[in-house]
């Protein structure tokens, strides 16, 4: 199966999960991995499953992310997953900061 693994990273987290991915679907599978910003030609008749990575900030996939799945054709019989990073809110200190992040994202 080609799969092609495409992520966004802020702080690193996403994309450390997006290698971990990587490294565990290549010993069976033919993986491609890029950043958002090296997938601008990605074309998905040549894949069999896209994974899409992003955090998450203001509620919201990276705008480079909604930017890259915007431009993918639509079609039916494409197999695709998407997966998000984000904090922990109780990790978030002080808690004025915590309460703004969960109103605000």
């Amino acid at each position: 199966m080609n799969v092609t693994i495409v992520y966004d990273s802020v702080f690193g987290n996403t994309g450390t999960i997006a290698k971990a991915m990587a490294s565990a679907l290549s010993p069976e599978h033919e993986v491609r991995l890029l950043p958002v910003a090296e997938a601008g030609g990605v074309g998905t008749e040549d894949i069999d499953l896209l994974v899409i990575g992003s955090p998450t900030r203001g509620f919201r996939p990276t705008p480079a992310i909604d930017e890259f799945a915007g431009s993918l054709a639509g079609g039916h019989g494409h197999r695709a997953a998407v997966f998000d990073t984000r904090l922990d809110l109780e990790e978030i200190h002080p808690a004025p900061l915590r309460w703004v992040i969960s109103a605000g994202g």
